[in-house]
């Protein structure tokens, strides 16, 4: 298989994972405001630890990338996504996710798409 051949797939595999990902997201922002912070948490370990795979796999793929997708912006907020995370602060978790988390997710996936659909 060929290196572009393979970044591609590793492109793929990550479009497809941050729909999944998404869902995950919006399911653990409304245990959040349902109060069901400890199935929330354990959702938001499974987060934080994936998005180190993601960026991993957006880092070597730079080469195809039509438009750069930026991973430094999403390190600041995981930052903060671990600080709340480690003061109990669902609300503040719950607000990173919604608003700083999702958006970028979104714009990963609007720079991703076009190059696994060549």
């Amino acid at each position: 298989m060929s290196r572009i051949k393979e970044m591609k797939e590793v492109l793929l595999g990550i479009y497809n994972y941050l729909n999944k990902l998404e869902k995950g997201i919006e399911d653990i922002i409304e245990r959040y405001q349902d109060g069901d912070e400890g199935q929330a948490n354990r959702m938001m370990v499974e987060v934080i630890d994936s998005m180190g795979w993601i960026i991993e796999g957006i880092n070597s793929t730079g080469e195809i990338q039509k438009e750069e997708i930026e991973v430094d912006k999403i390190n600041e907020h995981l930052k903060e996504i671990i600080m709340a995370f480690e003061n109990r602060d669902y609300v503040l978790l719950g607000d990173l996710l919604e608003y700083e988390i999702n958006p970028i997710i979104d714009d990963w996936k609007k720079k991703i798409k076009p190059i696994i659909e060549e």
